[in-house]
């Protein structure tokens, strides 16, 4: 039986030295929900093994209704938040990513009172706020978010544990039983957040053994070993999703391109999404000419990144102010409002990069970039350069 002991003591740029089950560490902080509103270990909401099983691996579903971006992955090398790191996290594909080095799970970015919804059937381990502890990000402010844990029993007797963090209101109670895509709450950004989004990581017993490992319920796809699984407190990470798996990309939507009235703009784009290397038709970005102008020349232009990629508009081409023209890193049948760059690979950095737009005269049009790259340096001042970056967050898991 788990005992929740989440009592760990957590300091600015370090990893909490709390105690898990059986003195296991994790990954990351160790166990920051125990102690929640009632301060009365939840090992009743974990059942001995000759329950019936809840779930089995490949029926998960996403914990959101429809797609929504993704602003962290899954940290392969390794999932311990707040610990000396290499600067990037490592994609179950196997790509170096931007976000938090060491993050132990997926950030949605989704709007304050999103419904937050059980990813399988089981009984809810924890809900309720956190140990207070420091948070880096947020300059060492103490905090504490409200979570919810779920634990589900798969066939062959051992566990799953689901975790959803910041919510702005719980629905749910320790001990209760929930269904597959029952609402816990709605989502919010307590805790340490720099945004409105939902944490979402997934944990795992082996055989007999109670103790509880963070994996990625994506699995591990990429050629060679997990480096995960190397760790003394690794696991492998079982595939946990059906057909509804959450669908992960990166990218944003600006809210107000015009606001200085450019030429054309950059309304919308998507910088990254599962194995770009192979898939680059992943990103894409928009472009779409100013509201006043119906239909803007843009023969000769072009859309350059910060690697020297570069993608010039053929004799003829036009941008609309109705329809947005969307420009795919791939390749493919174009049509007047859909363009293809022809790159074997994915041309948009994962980590970091700005996308400049430039006229036949080579003058900056439209610049944006995310996670604080360095565009050029634009002659008019009147250039409209957006930096973004979406919101991420810091958690450990449960004890």
């Amino acid at each position: 039986m788990w005992r929740s002991q989440l009592r760990g003591k957590h300091g600015a740029g370090t990893h909490a030295t709390g105690r898990a089950p059986r003195q296991a560490q994790v990954g990351g902080r160790l166990p920051l929900l125990a102690a929640l509103l009632l301060a009365v270990a939840c090992g009743d909401a974990t059942a001995p093994t000759s329950d019936a099983p809840d779930v089995a691996l490949g029926e998960f579903r996403s914990p959101l209704a429809g797609d929504v971006p993704v602003s962290n992955v899954f940290d392969h090398d390794v999932p311990r938040e707040f610990a000396a790191g290499n600067g990037y996290l490592v994609s179950f594909w196997g790509e170096h990513m931007g976000g938090i080095d060491g993050h132990n799970g997926y950030d949605f970015g989704v709007p304050v009172g999103t419904p937050v919804l059980a990813a399988a059937a089981g009984r809810i381990r924890a809900a309720g706020p956190e140990v207070p502890f420091t948070c880096p990000i947020l300059g060492n402010a103490t905090v504490s978010g409200l979570w919810v844990e779920i634990v589900h029993v798969l066939p062959s007797g051992e566990r799953v544990v689901s975790q959803y963090g910041h919510f702005s209101r719980i629905d749910v109670a320790e001990g209760q039983r929930v269904t597959a895509g029952q609402q816990l709450g709605l989502s919010g950004s307590t805790g340490c957040s720099t945004g409105p989004h939902l944490h979402f990581s997934t944990y795992r017993t082996i055989g007999t053994d109670s103790t509880l490992h963070v994996v990625d319920p994506f699995g591990w796809t990429a050629s060679g070993t997990d480096p995960w699984t190397l760790d003394p407190a690794g696991a492998p990470s079982p595939v946990l999703w059906t057909t509804q798996a959450p669908a992960l990309y990166g990218g944003l939507t600006l809210a107000s391109p015009f606001a200085q009235h450019p030429r054309a703009a950059i309304t919308a784009f998507r910088f990254w999404g599962v194995d770009d290397a192979h898939h680059p038709n992943n990103e894409y970005i928009d472009i779409r000419a100013d509201p006043a102008t119906p239909t803007l020349d843009v023969s000769g232009w072009s859309v350059s990144t910060l690697g020297g990629a570069r993608f010039d508009f053929p004799a003829g081409a036009t941008l609309q102010s109705a329809t947005s023209t969307r420009l795919y890193s791939g390749s493919g049948t174009g049509s007047a409002t859909v363009l293809y760059w022809g790159q074997p690979s994915g041309v948009l950095g994962n980590t970091s990069d700005c996308v400049t737009l430039r006229d036949a005269a080579h003058a900056i049009v439209f610049q944006v970039s995310w996670r604080g790259a360095v565009c050029p340096a634009a002659a008019s001042a009147s250039v409209v350069h957006a930096d973004v970056s979406p919101a991420s967050d810091a958690r450990a898991g449960p004890d």
